[in-house]
């Protein structure tokens, strides 16, 4: 086990707080160890839109860390005067337009677990339907949302043109509910 010496905050924003502590290492060595804590300690969430059809809502968003633009499941930071499951329902309004009658929960999962200390929450949502025409925000730089058959995810996937973690982990969650929900 890491043991923590001291901890060092670097950075707050009212997001993220990064953390470069001053720790013990399990053969004893003293050492540093960056960790990424978000702000409000509530879990994120990511939302695998379904449509009647089984075609799954990806958004169009442009990722400034890795300067490109990328299909992705919508997802947000988690904010704490809601529950998680009403966390899913606004990020599924805000980046999609749409509303969902039937949320299910998923599971949840850890991003990056050597780094980062937030808990991802997934949802499939169903019984979709338009509440409000999709319209891009100042912070988010999202141009259009759109539903796309599994079979051309999974061929996106396989040819390495589907690169966001989060959603894969979420896709991963949906494939393991399908298989047991059809057993």
């Amino acid at each position: 086990m890491i043991k923590l010496i001291k901890e060092r905050l670097i950075s707050k924003n009212p997001w993220i707080e990064h953390y470069y502590d001053d720790v013990e290492f399990p053969n004893g060595v003293k050492g540093k160890y960056n960790r990424i804590v978000e702000s409000n300690g509530i879990p994120g969430t990511v939302i695998i839109p379904r449509n009647q059809l089984g075609e799954i809502g990806l958004v169009h968003i442009f990722r400034y860390p890795v300067y490109q633009w990328i299909w992705e499941l919508p997802k947000g930071f988690g904010e704490s005067d809601i529950s998680n499951i009403d966390n899913a329902h606004k990020e599924l309004l805000e980046e999609t337009g749409y509303v969902a009658d039937n949320m299910i929960s998923l599971n949840s999962f850890y991003a990056n677990s050597g780094l980062m200390a937030t808990r991802i929450n997934v949802y499939l949502a169903l019984k979709l339907h338009l509440e409000k025409k999709f319209k891009s925000t100042d912070e988010e730089a999202i141009d259009r949302f759109r539903f796309f058959k599994y079979s051309e995810i999974l061929n996106c996937i396989k040819e390495g043109a589907f690169l966001d973690g989060i959603s894969l982990s979420a896709l991963a969650l949906l494939h393991c509910y399908d298989l047991y929900a059809n057993n």
